[in-house]
């Protein structure tokens, strides 16, 4: 009997599909085992990745971790054929798929997708006028809240703040470069803007609009 660890993190979007998977994929590979672990979501993005790979044989991560995986060779890249590399492609979402490849090669699957997405409060936003249709107009939604004591969310903490890079680089869906140069510098930039319309939460206290 051959059995498999796995980790997982611990919401039902990931180890539902997961555990719901076990019994018909062992029983079409008869003598496999497999078992799943969970761990926090906080752990799953922020956690050292080290210590989890040397405990488990599956592992589910963030596509943060895949410049570190691929440069140390912390794990194996998968064998797949152009046919199964074309068909994984085709069904994933957006560059889910080039987000876990480096170096031409493929260090992991995309089994699940996330975004940054934007929500408003509308009796709060209302006596701004119109939603903002551009990055610009935001940070100028941004700037006349915080005269009205009031301010504009913005999750910073490591794995947000990448996401928010990547909203901003706008991705490329051809070539090897996943972010064209120009396009990170440009989005850089224009992050500490994005913090400056935030930024006075911790001192004012204010009500959030955005």
């Amino acid at each position: 009997m051959t059995r498999l660890r796995g980790l997982a993190w611990d919401h039902r979007r990931c180890w539902g599909p997961l555990d719901a998977s076990i019994g018909p994929y062992c029983a079409a590979n008869p003598g496999l085992a497999i078992e799943w672990d969970r761990r926090s979501l906080y752990e799953f993005g922020e956690g050292a990745l080290g210590p989890v790979l040397g405990a488990y044989d599956l592992v589910v991560f963030d596509h943060p971790f895949i410049g570190d995986i691929a440069e140390g060779g912390l794990m194996v890249p998968f064998d797949l054929s152009a046919e199964q590399r074309h068909g994984f492609e085709r069904d994933s979402v957006g560059a889910s798929w080039q987000s876990y490849a480096r170096d031409g090669l493929q260090w992991a699957l995309p089994i699940d997708a996330a975004c940054q997405v934007a929500s408003y409060r509308p009796d709060l936003l209302e006596r701004y006028g119109p939603l903002p249709r551009s990055h610009d107009e935001v940070l100028e939604l941004g700037r006349r809240a915080l005269k009205d004591g009031k301010w504009l969310g913005l999750p910073l903490v490591p794995t947000d703040a990448m996401c928010l890079l990547l909203t901003l680089g706008e991705p490329r869906e051809d070539g090897d470069e996943f972010i064209a140069r120009e396009k990170i510098e440009q989005a850089v930039g224009q992050l500490p803007a994005c913090g400056a319309v935030a930024s006075e939460l911790a001192e004012m206290e204010p009500d959030p609009l955005l």
